[in-house]
């Protein structure tokens, strides 16, 4: 793989399922957060899956912008690496 971009979109895809995972690993204690029934078997026993899809999905996109939110700016396409030349070392003196 030649280029930035292709690193980039590579790692956007791992960052992002990484997130993913990780905002439905959150999710899931917040569930049983002061309660003493699990709301979870509630929500199954009532049929009512569409609310289960819904929290899942929103803590794993919001897992998934974190991931991708804290991408380091080195890995990014448009980071422009600055070399030390001797030019910028010339105020620099070892005695």
């Amino acid at each position: 793989m030649k280029g930035k971009w292709p690193n980039f979109l590579f790692t956007i895809a791992v960052r992002s399922l990484f997130g993913m995972g990780v905002g439905l690993l959150i999710s899931i204690p917040l569930i049983f957060l002061g309660k003493r029934k699990s709301p979870l078997v509630e929500l199954v026993q009532a049929n009512r899956y569409e609310v289960l899809i819904c929290w899942f999905a929103l803590w794993g996109i919001g897992g998934a912008i974190v991931g991708i939110w804290t991408t380091p700016h080195w890995q990014r396409p448009w980071y422009k690496y600055k070399k030390w030349d001797d030019k910028d070392n010339d105020d620099i003196h070892i005695v």
